[in-house]
């Protein structure tokens, strides 16, 4: 059973301006950013806050965004036969979220090797000026009819890079 009454409104990308990145812990000033204000439907039946399976969905969903963005869709990887898995995720909450709350979310690509690659996400609620949560993802690329780890093309690593 889930915690949630219905599947939540992910976030919608943002011009985050006037927000200082590097000062926030991300290593470059222009991170891809989506923006998300906390609504009943984001909300906990059994606690008044976010719940932290919601919270993974975020990480996903801005993974997606920020490569969508880039020109890799999901058309993109299918005619490719590829996709994107995740290995491991790790994941520090920090503060609570809650009704009416407004959170930036930003992620970033860490870097690249052959198959696989981190990518770094940071929530923050300008409000207070609080990071909510900090993460971190590694993702690997497989053929979707092998179902084994394929070579990163050192374009497309380049390309999330810059």
């Amino acid at each position: 059973m889930t915690d949630r009454a219905c599947e939540a409104p992910l976030p919608a990308p943002a011009g985050a301006t006037g927000v200082d990145w590097l000062r926030l812990g991300c290593p470059r000033p222009d991170p891809y950013t989506l923006r998300l204000r906390i609504g009943p439907e984001h909300i906990s039946r059994i606690i008044p806050h976010v719940p932290n399976t919601l919270f993974v969905q975020w990480l996903e969903s801005m993974a997606v965004a920020h490569s969508e963005s880039l020109g890799y869709s999901d058309r993109w990887h299918i005619e490719r036969d590829l996709i994107w898995f995740v290995r491991r995720h790790e994941i520090d909450y920090l503060a609570e979220v809650v009704l009416g709350d407004d959170l930036l979310m930003a992620t970033w690509v860490e870097g690249f090797n052959k198959t696989s690659s981190p990518r770094r996400y940071l929530i923050y609620r300008p409000s207070d000026d609080r990071v909510v949560c900090r993460a971190m993802t590694i993702w690997v690329l497989v053929s979707r009819s092998a179902s084994k780890p394929q070579r990163i093309d050192p374009k497309m690593a380049q390309r999330y890079l810059t």
